[in-house]
């Protein structure tokens, strides 16, 4: 690979260095992608006395491994981002720069750096995965625990306001003249929990006269290990809805199928 060895321009990066041929090296940086402990790596390949850089589509990669649907709107964000550093990222999903032998150890490094940037652009789509894996988690509980049949998803019910709220989760009586259960979820580990909370309470106030009665209003909150934050809930949600923290399940479960 020309003057650009392992031993030279790549190792004063301090980064780990592996020849894969003649041609073609993997450098593995210290950094990991955002909320992965998988460390950002990158090849140079040389061309024709020129160096390319990519990270073979690792990065996005990552990005859905871990549930973001990259949409075309999200993948232009990411291209915006790289491009103000110099970088580029393709159609194939590559993040890539080319590089000659005195700037490709910089080049190697920015390159790295757009994989750290690209990853950490992601922080608020994974925050949006994380909210819908806790309510997906809060589903199979309540399924496991023998409510499958009463239990409905996802209804629009309309509020005072007159607009359609989307209810995550509904539990109905065995009788029909008893009022079903209304409910939703809040998951406070994500990046937008305390938004989410508050715009819960805005759609259960709006729900208030179709659901009069307060033990028929729940709200099933992530919040395992994070008392004070619950205590803040507690107060958020006072005279709206019954606030059932999650990891104490066991405690409420009976009072809340019956």
């Amino acid at each position: 690979m020309g003057n650009v060895t392992c031993s030279t321009v790549i190792s004063k990066l301090g980064f780990e260095c592996y020849p894969m041929s003649d041609t073609l090296l993997r450098v593995i940086s210290p950094f990991t992608y955002y909320d992965d402990c998988e460390q950002i790596s990158v090849f140079v390949q040389e061309m024709s006395g020129q160096y390319r850089v990519t990270d073979y589509c690792d990065t996005l990669m990552n990005i859905e491994s871990r549930g973001i649907h990259l949409t075309k709107k999200k993948i232009d964000l990411i291209r915006s981002s790289l491009a103000s550093q110099g970088i580029s990222l393709n159609d194939s999903g590559e993040i890539s720069a080319w590089a000659d032998e005195s700037s490709v150890g910089q080049v190697t490094a920015n390159v790295i750096r757009g994989g750290i940037l690209a990853s950490a652009q992601t922080a608020d789509w994974y925050a949006e995965v994380k909210d819908d894996k806790f309510e997906k988690c809060v589903i199979s509980y309540l399924k496991s625990a023998g409510l499958g049949k009463r239990l409905a998803l996802k209804e629009k019910v309309k509020g005072i306001s007159g607009h359609n709220i989307t209810v995550p989760l509904t539990l109905r009586n065995e009788s029909r003249l008893i009022p079903p259960k209304r409910g939703f979820t809040v998951s406070l580990a994500s990046s937008k929990g305390w938004n989410t909370a508050h715009s819960t309470v805005g759609k259960i106030v709006d729900l208030s006269q179709v659901v009069p009665d307060i033990n028929n209003r729940f709200v099933i909150v992530d919040s395992d290990g994070l008392t004070p934050e619950l205590q803040q809930l507690s107060l958020l949600f006072n005279d709206t809805a019954r606030v059932l923290p999650f990891h104490t399940r066991d405690s409420w479960i009976e009072s809340l199928v019956a």
